[in-house]
């Protein structure tokens, strides 16, 4: 993990994907990736150079469901062994999706906010937890 790489938000959903960067760019220094094709994930993470903080994805995308991205990427050595946390939010917050999620070897399942004050809350914490690891 590089604490100073990008943060890479992966979401179809344009208008979340702005709400994430607004707020993380509030909060880190490091740059801040939109990613809103699901598709085009794997081989951005493959380059040479890409050295990713932290990675947050939502689940329902098309095309590629979270699911499946964290799937493909986890069959990737050159991706796993960049031990890059990787984190979930989503509005398809329910049992079924918790246990597909932690079957996938991540660092978070979280509940998109309802409000950009506790999206920050929670996005600071989680930065603050994996700064200081």
């Amino acid at each position: 993990m590089k604490k100073d790489g990008p943060i890479i938000v992966i979401d179809d959903d344009t208008d979340d994907t702005e709400l994430f960067k607004e707020v993380l760019s509030s909060l880190v220094t490091n740059e801040i990736v939109l990613l809103n094709d699901s598709t085009i994930v794997i081989d951005y993470l493959l380059k040479e150079n890409c050295h990713p903080f932290l990675i947050i994805s939502d689940i329902s995308m098309p095309k590629r469901n979270g699911f499946e991205l964290r799937d493909d990427m986890l069959n990737e050595t050159q991706i796993t062994e960049k031990k890059i946390p990787f984190l979930y939010f989503t509005s398809a917050w329910n049992e079924f999706t918790a246990e597909e999620a932690f079957k996938r070897q991540i660092n978070g399942f979280f509940q998109k906010p309802n409000s950009i004050e506790k999206l920050k809350e929670v996005l600071s914490d989680l930065i603050d937890y994996w700064k200081n690891r």
